[in-house]
Order: C-alpha cells, then structure tokens, then sequence
C-alpha cells in the first residue's frame, strides 16, 4: 500500500458525492472543509467527513477581535479539527489568544490541540489586487511579516502560495501549506499564483492543498499517481 501525499483534499462545496472523495482517503493526509462547507453543514456535515478517518482541516480563516476568535476556536477544537486556519492579519493579540484558547481546550477534552495555521496572502491575490486593499509595498513584504507575526504568536504554520516560499525564513518544524497546486495543463480556475506538486515541494512546502483538479477528475486515484510522479516519490 502507497503512504499517503502530503496533500489536502479541499472539500469547499458541500454538494460533492462523498463516494469520490472515499476514494482518495487513504492517499491523502486530511480533508479541508472551507466555509462553504462549514456554514451550510456545520457539526453534521463535520462528523460524515469524521467517518472517513482521515485528519480535519477546519479552513474558516477565523478573524474577529481576540475574545470572539478565541471563542471561535475553542468550539472548533471540541469538533475535533486537527487543523484550523486563521487570518493572520488578525494581529498578534488575535493569535495569541487563538492559540491558548485552542490548548486550554484541547487539555480540557484530553484530547491533542489542533495545528493552528496564519493565513498571509490569499492565492487569489497579486501585487495589484494587495495594493487596492491599501498595502503598496512588496507583496513578498507582506507575506514575511505575517508569517512572522504566526511564528511569534506560537502557530504551528502558516499558508501561502509557494511563490511566495522562497522569500521566507520559517522557523525548524513550522508547517508551509500551499494552496494554488495544479499539475501542467490544468485549468487555473480563480489561482492567479500556482505551482504544480513538484515545485511546490522543492521550494519549500511541507503539505499541499487540491481541490477542484481532483474532485473533477473522472478518476482521481489515478491523478493522484500522477501527482505522486510529479514529486518524484
């Protein structure tokens, strides 16, 4: 039996046949659920996903004032989510209460704290996307101080495009999720930053995110074997 790709399945339409995605569970190192998911479904929707027996990526991109987001987090860790995303330029002062929310829940349900994941620039956005939300320096600038923020507020990782890894210096252990995957001559849907699988991976991601080009294919067992090719494992 193959070990499973570093990658997460990204399951933000709540209206994809379940059998599809069963299929690629052995494969693969968890299931993402985005808010599409999360606020049609909710719990219900969490706990089929559960079932599957692979790991929880709650990507709700928690972002609120300190208490509510430690509030946020707290009840998404008693869902049992292994991995939760927050904006990162929600602040220090967010994150830090996210992160300590997150392990006095975890210790009150004996159970292990979730990995908390900054969100720093969206795969969607570019230079001149970043510059009409009032930030006019270099993208890449961007990108470093909000990864930094995460480091220092005690986040197990951050996630950006793999464009953007090069620039970095990422403390030992720190995760490097990288959405925005696509393998040659697959359709780029709303990424305007990509990688395929095997650049993402050699410029320094530790877990990969892939939704559509896989929920789409006709067989996804078998692009996931290509993707397996591609990273050269």
């Amino acid at each position: 039996m193959v070990s499973p790709l570093p990658i997460f399945l990204a399951l933000d339409d709540p209206d994809w046949d379940l059998g599809h995605v069963r299929r690629m569970a052995p494969q693969i190192a968890g299931v993402k659920l985005g808010m599409a998911f999360f606020y049609r479904l909710g719990p219900v929707g969490v706990q089929a996903i559960q079932e599957l027996g692979v790991p929880l990526f709650l990507d709700v991109k928690v972002h609120d004032i300190p208490n509510t987001a430690a509030a946020a987090v707290r009840a998404l860790t008693a869902l049992g989510a292994a991995y939760i995303t927050l904006h990162a330029a929600g602040g220090m002062d967010m994150l830090r209460a996210a992160r300590q929310a997150a392990d006095e829940e975890a210790a009150a349900l004996n159970i292990a704290p979730p990995r908390l994941l900054g969100v720093t620039v969206l795969t969607s956005m570019d230079q001149t996307t970043l510059g009409t939300v009032g930030i006019h320096g270099p993208l890449i600038h961007q990108v470093r101080r909000l990864a930094d923020i995460s480091g220092d507020a005690g986040l197990d990782g951050i996630v950006c495009s793999a464009m953007d890894l090069g620039g970095l210096s990422l403390p030992e252990d720190f995760l490097a999720v990288t959405p925005g995957i696509r393998l040659p001559g697959m359709a780029m849907d709303d990424q305007v930053r990509t990688m395929t699988p095997g650049e993402a991976m050699t410029a320094g991601a530790t877990h990969l995110v892939m939704g559509r080009p896989l929920l789409r294919a006709p067989d996804p067992v078998k692009v996931l074997s290509e993707i397996r090719r591609d990273m050269g494992l």
